[in-house]
């Protein structure tokens, strides 16, 4: 199913989609490989998902699943080609306005991390991990840092 989103102030249109094709999913994986420099596992579109936020040519995607009762943000990205030209802020406001009650995490080198940390109303750092979320309470905090620290990970070294 297929829904158009749209940031009337940037004018920017975005897809939202609760399934994907085979095509759209080898899109989304060629803009997931070129932003992490890393190879995306081989079951990784096999396991359900909530919806994807994208542009057009799926250059910019945003991946969300269900953990629990919470909206986990599986995966950000933008295409390196278009890096630093505001998309990635303008798909960002999308997902947060969708969902504002978010949890997601990033490795500690991720070089978007300062974006992450003024855009969370919160993280804790476990391991390799950043863990951040937004419109949590207080009360579930533990319990998101629990879940978010066992996901296996979706990538690999290429």
């Amino acid at each position: 199913m297929t829904q158009k989103g749209h940031d009337m102030k940037n004018n920017e249109n975005f897809l939202l989609l609760t399934s994907l094709t085979v095509p759209q999913q080898l899109q989304i994986k060629q803009t997931l490989e070129a932003t992490f420099s890393r190879k995306v596992s081989d079951d990784y579109f096999s396991s359900p998902f909530t919806a994807v936020l994208a542009d057009p040519d799926f250059t910019a995607v945003a991946i969300i699943k269900a953990l629990s009762t919470y909206h986990y943000l599986d995966k950000f990205a933008i295409h390196p080609d278009l890096q630093s030209q505001g998309i990635g802020k303008k798909l960002w406001t999308m997902v947060i306005q969708q969902y504002p009650t978010l949890i997601w995490r990033s490795r500690k080198d991720n070089p978007f991390n300062q974006f992450y940390l003024r855009s969370c109303s919160g993280f804790h750092h476990i391991g390799i991990w950043h863990i951040f979320w937004q419109g949590i309470t207080v009360d579930d905090i533990p319990h998101v840092i629990e879940l978010v620290s066992h996901i296996p990970e979706s990538f690999y070294d290429k």
